[in-house]
């Protein structure tokens, strides 16, 4: 019988701590993209706008039209891939056939490539639909 209460007891122990260690009340910049809600795991094809992060640069433009942000008025970020750190969205170039998060396509760089664009006309390009993910689209830009 005595046995059994020490069990008991370490049992509960055990399980209020696991209960109140795993909680974990820090605060910590948004991970989850507000637009697909995918966690952001990696920096790769990544932007974010202050705090909020996006695991793809189309969610970003989707997520500041629909917030009624100004590009022109707030520092957005984008990932290069070439250097491996943020940059302005202004000042990246951008490719539009890679393989990205949300298969949109955009993926940005700090110096410029041929056929890159800029981020403007990947804006453009994002607000018409005129992505990877149209069919269409996708078909004219992989040229099948």
């Amino acid at each position: 019988m005595i046995l059994y209460k020490v069990i008991i007891k370490r049992v509960f122990l055990l399980a209020f701590l696991v209960f109140f260690v795993g909680c974990d009340s820090t605060p910590k910049d948004n991970k989850i993209c507000p637009v697909c809600k995918m966690e952001v795991k990696t920096k790769k094809f990544s932007a974010k706008i202050g705090r909020t992060n996006f695991d793809d640069i189309g969610c970003m433009i989707l997520w500041a039209k629909k917030q009624n942000i100004d590009f022109n008025k707030v520092d957005a970020k984008v990932y290069a891939s070439d250097t491996n750190r943020y940059i302005s969205a202004k000042d990246a170039f951008f490719t539009f056939n890679e393989h990205t998060p949300m298969r949109y396509g955009f993926n940005a760089y700090e110096h410029k490539l041929t056929n890159s664009i800029d981020f403007d006309t990947v804006r453009l390009r994002m607000l018409r639909g005129e992505t990877m993910v149209n069919p269409k689209i996708r078909k004219k830009i992989l040229g099948y």
